[in-house]
C-alpha cells in the first residue's frame, strides 16, 4: 500500500497552489465526488530531512512508519476530514489537479487517497 507514497514525487507539479489551502474548504476527486473537507495544509518542506515532530500530533498514527511521515513532510499534504465515522485521508500536494477559492480539485479518485 505504502510503496507507491515512497516513490512520490517531492517537488510537486503545480507549485502555484502551494502557497496556502484554508482550513474547511472542499474536496473534490476525479471523479466529481466530494470526498471532504480540507483539515490541515502543511507545506512542503524547504529542508532536505525535515523534522518529524514537524507532522501535527492529531494527525499521527501508529498504522504510519516514520519513513512515510517523511515524505509528507518532504511532499507537503493536505489532512482531510471525511465525517464523523470515517478515518481521515491525506491528498499528497502531486495528487491536487487545481485550486479555486471554495474547492481543491484532484487528479485521482477518493478511494486512492491515504487513509489515516
Amino acid at each position: 500500500m505504502f510503496e507507491d507514497i515512497y516513490e512520490m514525487e517531492t517537488e510537486p507539479n503545480r507549485p502555484e497552489i502551494l502557497d496556502f489551502i484554508p482550513d474547511g474548504i472542499a474536496i473534490i476527486d476525479v471523479d466529481g465526488k466530494k470526498v471532504g473537507t480540507v483539515k490541515h495544509y502543511q507545506a512542503p518542506s524547504a529542508t532536505a530531512f525535515p523534522d518529524l515532530r514537524d507532522f501535527p500530533p492529531m494527525l499521527r498514527t501508529a498504522s504510519m512508519p516514520d519513513e512515510l511521515v517523511f515524505h509528507m513532510l518532504k511532499a507537503g499534504f493536505m489532512a482531510v476530514n471525511t465525517g464523523f465515522f470515517s478515518k481521515d485521508r491525506f491528498v499528497l500536494l502531486h495528487q491536487i489537479d487545481y485550486v479555486t477559492d471554495d474547492e481543491v480539485f484532484l487528479d485521482t479518485s477518493g478511494d486512492d487517497l491515504l487513509k489515516a
